[in-house]
């Protein structure tokens, strides 16, 4: 008899036990290749902190000496003296088993405190251990005997238990070794990772100390050092900033000066992995949050005179040199530098040259000596820096006077013109801005010999230029006034006619723009620029098959333009029209060689094919970067990039490049933290560090969908939900706040709101196939699986690879078998096989269609007709197997069965034996395995768990526990993992069946005991649950089902089960309900997951809110038939006033239980089919039905 308490998730049913390999049992962590972070997560934790913090200014209590901030390292306490358990005295035999065993350990495990990586796939686990594991082993067996047990075998126990990520058991380990050992400062190392890993930052602090104390004498141990970073950073953390400083110091002193060579000590190369310059960064900004500026310039003058061409580390003595009040000599350095164009570190100094010149009182006077410059030809190129870095403060007046000077030098200069253009707009004179334009336009005149008077620069209507000046204009009523007063002089003008046209289109006054851009053309019909800005306004507006036209027109007048070559090109990708618009982008790259947008433009295009195209997109985004290597797009492209391929070295060497170019500070701060927590730091600290970046800098949009799209990876739902609505406040239309917005909402299981979200991204390029796809898959998730498959035929029409096609035309056909909705898809399938005649899995899935759509004869016929032609194939094996179950037609099947077993076919007593106990003949199945011929020991012990499992079926429950008994005792057979817990179970099963509930408890908590490596906490804890539940003993079933939650918090299964059970008895029922939709959320068409929220829902008083999951539930196929959901459905519609529906749901119920084996039915089951027999006969009687209880009315009743 089967006694869940609730169906278990399907896709984890089993006829015999199956336990998840570690990969699966610690889902959402995903296998790490290199886990530095590990080691530094307080490091990096406090250092992004002190970066972002640098600019806050000091509360007077923090200037007070007493306040934490201000107390120095002398005032950190390690752990207090102890006495130490004595070693054991070992005999000459066991001290040379220990010696041998401790340097087997060393040389086996190392140093490193980092979290090795391991294969951790299901194959792996039945090869011989990795060496880590088995030095820990051994260490485990020696620490669990007294007389072996002492300080070192239980370190490097603890540190074994490190290196394979068994962060709980190396603590405990560490703790006893300590115990042993505490004064020993490798000892308080490890204790002081743990306890950092663990986040526990106090005791972290405490430990470190320790170590960093007792090593002081021993200048030798390279842990000590990498104690001293992490001490800093623990420190700094729980706000000790001035003894955080005096720590970082002691460790860049040491690797420094008093032991270089522990830098190649594992641990410390990992800090500097990630912090090559040791803690200067750290240091630094620690003295300025203390406001310690000529320590602060000490500091790095120091080490600057060490490195004295090290880009990063001159920015850091510079803005030292500011915040001390020497801004005149820090201004005189940068300006040398800016004004040599050809110093790789001019671009990275713009920012602090305004800082330093505006402290000065010299920034007037600079920009007057570069305008004399530009004038003369000379600096240029720093002159146009300086104007955007003062842009990008939102100090645009006093970038004013460069841009002027720059058009005065080069008039004929488009970027000048357009650069010109924006610093107006961004003054607020908008109607210089767009005469500065027009007499930009009037230079590039087709009709006019002077047009080619001068070189150009660049085209004059880029899609950069258009793009970046349409989505500038937001003062719509001053432009339609100037617009219309410029209509009302009755002067037609083609240059104000293309200006005023663009700048129309960019406040969605289309018809007006598209007027007068038509008058320009009609004007000058050979200005191909008028062309490719009308395309680009197109282009904004997503209207890509009239934004190519134009790119056409425009090179039909002019077939080397580059602009219009990249309009069309985008167009093209906008129409998913891939493979030309592959060919368009790198016609554009002919003919714009040394443009970088056209490169950024085409690693775009790369990027959304997706990781294949990874490495393209990549080498656009370096190409780039060639060309402008200030480029801040491309740099965080690039970066993203190497990050999410796994390329984190290159990541780490842009990341440094990037340090010293003049980016803008939210890029590089985006970047940083990016690089920095992509190797293994716990997702919930990088969390904590988005969430403080976004709290400070609350417009920046990639932080905030970073940090959504985190959120909702740690089920974090109402966060993520918080920080969705801001960034729809920020950039409702952008496209990676729809995108996460939608993700959030389905989280929330609001499908109304996601699909409205990726609908816009529909609309806006209505052939990508991955967001038909994503769309199409919300409307399966809401229910409506017509609309999905509308989706899925239209992107079936687009050209795509064949495998693509295939996978799409089988997730078509999927939603037919998932749906109970088989008869419908029957001609879909069928037009699929003349479509794809060699596509082996349609006929397949054809015969299950037959099978689900009420043809079931038909459908076993064919079946086996289709597996005659080939009586070899697994596959049409397999099939004709489905198709016999799911039509309900056994007879043939196991007809089959016995004549492929009489002639000798391999597997076919198994598939006889699994047939008839389909078909509730237990001991015919029993007979046919008893027959079985072992081919050796492990059939043996396979053969007799089947016999036991036949036995237990057939109802002989005290034979089936003395089968399981005998496979336990035999030690052979219990040394095989699969064999052992099946044979577990089985015993466990049999004995609740007998009812012997507090045996089979006992023996539960023993086999617990044992905690089996390949099992997860919550699998180890399952067959105690598993009595529990037989037993009825609910609230022991709760407590075990919360800790099996707890132990395993990213398996929605648990979630779920819990969720279920209180409800059930009426407890909790907000929190349970919120535990069983993130199960929905993770698995929308899970019948059981439906059923349970339905029944939360019913048990709150939310009668309509059930029936619509319960019916959800019964509508797909896994669910239509089920006993439980039936009855709750009932329940709800008699509630809502639906007694005609109710009383069709109970005797539906009753049909099902009819139909059912009894050995097959559950506890839920049998309740409910008794439940409904009871409510209809009082239905009959003209009397209430006694539907079950809501949780209000079961805290009434108690």
């Amino acid at each position: 008899m089967s006694i869940c308490r609730h169906r278990p998730d399907p896709d984890t049913t089993r006829a015999s036990p199956r336990f998840s390999p570690p990969a699966v049992i610690h889902a959402g962590r995903a296998p790490r290749s290199r886990l530095t972070r590990a080691l530094s997560l307080m490091a990096i934790l406090a250092g992004a902190f002190a970066a972002g913090a640098a600019q806050t200014t000091q509360s007077a209590s923090e200037k007070d000496a007493e306040t934490p901030a201000r107390r120095p390292l002398s005032a950190v306490a390690g752990v207090p003296d102890v006495q130490a358990v004595p070693e054991p005295q070992w005999s000459p035999e066991a001290a040379e088993r220990i010696r041998a065993l401790l340097e087997q350990a060393e040389r086996t495990i190392g140093h490193s405190v980092q979290p090795a990586p391991r294969d951790t796939s299901e194959f792996r686990l039945m090869e011989a251990e990795d060496p880590v594991t088995s030095a820990v082993d051994a260490l485990a067996r020696a620490a669990a005997i007294d007389e072996l047990r002492s300080g070192a075998v239980l370190f490097w126990l603890a540190q074994g238990c490190a290196r394979l990520g068994r962060d709980a058991e190396a603590l405990r380990a560490a703790q006893a070794a300590a115990e042993f050992r505490p004064r020993d400062a490798d000892t308080r190392f490890l204790l002081g990772v743990l306890k950092a890993r663990a986040g526990d930052v106090e005791s972290a602090i405490t430990e470190l100390r320790t170590a960093t104390l007792v090593g002081a004498q021993n200048l030798n141990n390279a842990r000590v050092t990498a104690a001293w970073f992490l001490l800093g950073a623990a420190l700094e953390q729980s706000g000790w900033l001035t003894a955080a400083e005096e720590a970082y110091a002691e460790f860049d002193d040491l690797i420094e000066d008093g032991a270089p060579e522990h830098r190649r000590d594992p641990n410390v190369a990992a800090i500097l992995q990630e912090h090559p310059l040791g803690a200067i960064e750290a240091r630094q900004a620690l003295l300025r949050r203390l406001n310690r500026p000529d320590q602060a310039l000490r500091v790095i003058e120091a080490v600057a005179e060490r490195r004295p061409d090290d880009p990063l580390l001159l920015r850091m003595m510079l803005r030292a040199q500011i915040d001390a009040g020497r801004a005149d000599a820090a201004l005189a350095a940068i300006r040398a530098r800016v004004r040599d164009s050809n110093d790789p570190t001019m671009q990275g100094l713009l920012g602090l040259a305004v800082d330093a010149a505006v402290r000065a009182n010299q920034l007037g006077p600079w920009i007057a000596q570069l305008q004399r410059d530009v004038a003369q030809g000379r600096h240029v190129a720093a002159a146009a820096a300086l104007a955007a870095r003062l842009e990008s403060l939102e100090r645009p007046a006093e970038a004013l006077p460069l841009r002027r000077a720059a058009v005065d030098a080069a008039p004929a200069d488009a970027d000048a013109a357009w650069a010109l253009a924006a610093c107006l707009r961004q003054t607020g004179d908008l109607r210089a801005a767009l005469d500065t334009l027009i007499a930009a336009v009037h230079r590039h005149d087709p009709a006019t010999a002077a047009a080619d008077a001068a070189p150009r620069s660049a085209p004059l209507a880029s899609g950069l230029h258009v793009g970046a000046w349409m989505s500038s204009l937001r003062a719509a009523d001053e432009l339609l006034a100037i617009i219309e007063s410029y209509g009302r002089a009755g002067r037609r003008d083609f240059a104000s006619d293309f200006v005023y046209g663009i700048s129309a289109m960019a406040i969605s006054q289309d018809e007006l723009g598209a007027r007068l851009l038509g008058g320009c053309i009609e004007s000058r019909p050979t200005f191909a620029e008028a062309h490719v800005a009308w395309g680009e306004a197109l282009a904004a507006r997503y209207r890509w098959s009239e934004a190519a036209d134009k790119a056409r027109a425009a090179l039909a007048i002019s077939a080397d333009h580059a602009a219009a070559q990249l309009l069309l090109a985008r167009a093209l990708a906008g129409l998913d029209d891939n493979e030309a618009a592959e060919a368009a982008f790198r016609r554009a790259v002919q003919l714009a060689p040394q443009s970088a947008d056209v490169a950024i433009a085409m690693a775009r295009f790369h990027e959304r094919q997706g990781h294949h195209q990874s490495t393209g997109a990549q080498r656009r985004y370096t190409d780039a970067l060639k060309l402008d290597p200030a480029n801040a797009v491309a740099v965080e492209g690039l970066i993203r990039s190497y990050v999410s391929s796994g390329r984190l070295e290159l990541a780490r060497q842009r990341l440094a490049a990037a340090e010293s170019a003049d980016l803008p500070e939210d890029v590089l701060r985006r970047v940083r933290t990016l690089v920095r927590f992509a190797e293994g730091l716990p997702p919930p600290a990088y969390a904590a560090e988005l969430e403080r970046q976004f709290a400070q800098h609350p417009t920046d949009v990639r932080t905030g969908v970073d940090l959504a799209t985190l959120l909702v990876a740690l089920r974090r739902g109402e966060d993520a939900l918080r920080v969705a609505e801001r960034l729809a406040d920020l950039a409702p239309d952008d496209e990676s706040v729809l995108a996460v917005r939608a993700r959030v909402d389905v989280e929330h299981l609001n499908y109304e709101r996601a699909i409205t979200s990726m609908r816009t991204l529909v609309e806006r390029y209505p052939n990508r196939v991955a967001q038909l796809e994503a769309l199409a898959e919300l409307y399966l998730h809401d229910f409506e699986p017509r609309r999905a498959r509308e989706l899925l035929t239209h992107a079936l029409s687009r050209p795509m690879p064949q495998e693509s096609a295939r996978r799409l035309r089988l997730f078509l056909l999927g939603t037919y078998l998932v749906y109970d909705d088989a008869a419908a898809g029957l001609p879909v399938v069928e037009e699929a096989i003349r479509a794809a005649p060699a596509d082996t899995a349609l006929p397949a899935i054809r015969l299950r269609m037959l099978a689900r759509a009420g043809r079931g004869k038909e459908a076993v016929e064919a079946a086996g007709a289709w597996l005659d032609e080939d009586p070899t194939d697994d596959d049409r094996l397999e099939t004709f197997r489905t198709v016999c179950q799911d039509s309900h037609e056994l007879a043939p099947a196991i007809e089959r069965a016995r004549q492929w077993l009489a002639a000798g076919r391999p597997a076919s007593s198994e598939w006889l034996e699994h047939l008839l106990l389909l078909d509730g003949r237990a001991d015919e199945a029993l007979d046919v395995v008893k027959a079985r011929t072992p081919m050796n020991l492990r059939d043996s012990f396979e053969r007799r768990l089947r016999m036991g499992t036949c036995t237990l079926r057939a109802g002989r429950a005290a034979e089936a526990r003395a089968e399981y008994e005998a496979l336990l005792a035999d030690n052979t057979a219990a040394g095989i993992f699969g064999v052992r817990m099946a044979a577990r179970y089985g015993l466990l099963e049999s004995m609740a069946a007998l009812g012997e509930f507090d045996a089979a408890l006992e023996l539960a908590k023993s086999w617990e005991a044992e905690t089996d490596r390949r099992l997860s906490a919550a699998e180890n804890l399952d067959l105690r649950r598993f009595v529990y539940q037989s037993a009825g003993r609910d609230a022991e079933l709760v407590e075990i089902m919360r800790a099996q939650r707890a132990a395993s918090p990213g398996e929605v299964l648990y979630d779920n089960n819990l969720g279920y059970t209180l409800v059930d008895l009426g407890l909790e029922i907000e929190a349970s309900t919120a535990m069983i939709r993130r199960a929905v959320a993770a698995r929308p068409l899970n019948a059981s997951y439906l059923d349970s929220l339905g029944w939360a829902y019913y048990k709150a008083g939310d009668f309509a809110a059930a029936r619509k999951y319960l019916v959800r539930s019964l509508t797909l196929w896994e669910g239509r038939n089920s006993i439980t959901v039936l009855d709750h459905c009932g329940d709800a519609e008699y509630r809502l006033g639906n007694i005609e529906a109710a009383r069709r749901c109970w005797e539906r119920t009753l049909e099902e239980h009819g139909r059912a084996n009894p050995i097959d039915l559950s506890t839920d089951d049998r309740r409910a089919a008794a439940g409904a027999r009871r409510k209809l006969d009082a239905l009959d009687s003209n009397r209430p039905a006694p539907t079950a209880a809501t949780a209000s009315e079961q805290q009434e009743s108690r």
